[in-house]
């Protein structure tokens, strides 16, 4: 059943004053959206992953709960685990790293564009990446993070930060391009087929 946005704002802002009923109804509103995210993410993931959707999810409401909720509406919500998701993608991608120092070299482009696999090197790069990004640029980072990580599409976005499509696709490809620099910068490939 869709709900309609302005039902959601009214659950959250519910959820806010301490009503933990409506963050539950939310929750379960939104639930195919989330799932969307996370199936988009693990698409991404090789076959062998050791998380799947469902417990990113479940990680992901983990997170929500220990927190103060503050959204605002839909896509506050949808962007805010969006972030989330990605960051236990990345500490996933970091202990694993931590276990085995091995990489793969797998070009930006091909993280970004290509339906294959990426490895936990890469994941990890591209949020540092992503992180030194939001340093000059937040919104950037920001456009970047909900494009590549959570697979919202320009509207989406758009809508999720308040800003116009056409500064979306912008962002996008200042992003893109400033992302492809830094991995230049950080001899990302080098490093990777090194396996250090």
């Amino acid at each position: 059943m869709v709900v309609a946005d302005h039902d959601i704002t009214a659950l959250l802002g519910a959820w806010r004053g301490g009503d933990e009923q409506a963050g539950k109804q939310v929750v379960e509103h939104l639930h195919s959206e989330i799932r969307r995210i996370a199936g988009i993410l693990m698409s991404r993931e090789r076959s062998d992953h050791t998380l799947q959707p469902t417990a990113l999810v479940s990680e992901l409401y983990l997170r929500l709960i220990k927190g103060t909720p503050s959204f605002n509406d839909r896509s506050h919500f949808l962007a805010v685990a969006t972030q989330h998701l990605r960051w236990t993608l990345v500490d996933h991608a970091r202990r694993k790293l931590t276990k085995r120092r091995a990489a793969v070299n797998v070009p930006l482009d091909g993280f970004l564009d290509r339906g294959g696999a990426v490895t936990h090197h890469e994941i990890v790069t591209v949020d540092e990446a992503l992180l030194d990004l939001a340093h000059e640029h937040q919104r950037v980072a920001r456009v970047m993070e909900l494009r590549y990580f959570g697979g919202l599409q320009t509207a989406e976005v758009a809508a999720a930060l308040g800003v116009s499509e056409p500064s979306v696709k912008r962002d996008s490809a200042f992003g893109r391009a400033w992302i492809g620099e830094y991995l230049t910068r950080t001899n990302f490939e080098g490093k990777a087929q090194s396996g250090s």
